[in-house]
């Protein structure tokens, strides 16, 4: 379409004999455009349709035999049900039988894409590099509705005294793979390092950071021109910005709340030493108690200080960057 378009941006006066013929070019790229986009929408809504198949499909079956006759009575008797064994077998024949009929609709997915392909590029390999993002969104789509499950609430356990439920999950099956474990204690890990005391030059920086973001992608350029499209460049930025001050925030809450925590923690500390030195002397052992606990207070009174000076500087520093500290939030 930009190929029909380009010749238009040269400056030509309204006498020119070109004219037409370009009108008519641009109407016959529009339509052909048009078809294009038309067949896209009809291959979407193809491959959705293959897509919510095979999402319906119930992959464990409850099965019960048809036709069963009773051989005492000769009736039909529809409540007889497999035994044990005889059940599980037919699950499984069964469950091989519609994992082959999701396989052959999963087959067909393939060629459409391709087919797809072949209608905008003139190729049919599956692998082009321009549609990589448009098959990326398909295998996404596809992955999603195999790997659905249905939530189990927690079952109680009837052989069990008391209110004792089951949770049924995934949770030992996956603990056993040993990467996810690894990944897991990685996670764990970084998670405790960044929730270490981290001075306040390094949380400055870290809010400047952000602020900086937001500030020059105020002044940057709100439209691109590619050819002949002009690219409205407001929706990205205004998404980069609130994304980048959603960060700033989240950092900031963390802050304040891990620093209200450690101020409840002293507070804690310091409401328990004041209940023992003003507690009722009544031995020699109640004495004992508090004279080491005076000694504590004595030990402790320049440590709570720069405890406390530190929490103060903390909230100092949120209420610079614009952070809500307010005794409302907590």
């Amino acid at each position: 379409m930009e190929r029909h378009i380009l010749p238009g941006l040269t400056r030509l006066p309204w006498t020119a004999l070109g004219i037409k013929d370009y009108i008519k070019d641009i109407t016959k790229g529009e339509n052909s455009l048009q078809a294009v986009y038309k067949q896209l929408k009809m291959v979407e809504k193809e491959i959705q349709s293959l897509i919510d198949q095979i999402e319906m499909f119930d992959m464990f079956p409850y099965i019960r035999p048809k036709n069963y006759v009773d051989a005492e009575t000769g009736l039909p008797d529809d409540t007889w049900i497999y035994p044990c064994k005889t059940y599980f077998v037919e699950v499984e024949n069964e469950r091989l039988e519609r994992t082959a009929q999701v396989s052959r609709i999963y087959d067909r997915i393939g060629p459409i894409l391709m087919k797809l392909e072949y209608l905008i590029l003139g190729t049919s390999t599956g692998k082009s590099v321009v549609m990589t993002t448009y098959y990326n969104y398909w295998e996404k789509k596809i992955f999603k509705c195999i790997q659905t499950c249905i939530p189990c609430p927690p079952q109680r356990d009837t052989e069990a005294t008391g209110n004792e439920f089951y949770v049924f999950s995934y949770f030992e099956d996956v603990l056993r793979v040993v990467s996810i474990n690894d990944v897991t204690l990685l996670i764990q890990d970084t998670i405790y390092r960044l929730t270490q005391d981290i001075n306040i030059q390094k949380y400055d920086e870290k809010f400047f950071f952000f602020e900086d973001i937001i500030a020059e992608l105020n002044g940057h350029v709100k439209f691109v021109d590619v050819g002949a499209i002009r690219v409205n460049l407001r929706p990205v930025i205004k998404q980069v910005q609130d994304h980048a001050q959603e960060w700033k925030n989240i950092l900031g809450h963390c802050i304040a709340t891990k620093t209200r925590m450690n101020m409840y923690d002293l507070k804690n500390q310091i409401d328990s030493l004041r209940a023992t030195m003003n507690m009722n002397i009544k031995g020699l052992e109640d004495f004992k108690l508090v004279m080491a606990t005076i000694t504590l207070v004595q030990a402790m009174t320049i440590t709570a200080e720069v405890r406390y000076r530190g929490m103060q500087e903390l909230f100092n520093m949120l209420r610079q960057h614009d952070i809500d500290v307010s005794t409302t939030n907590w």
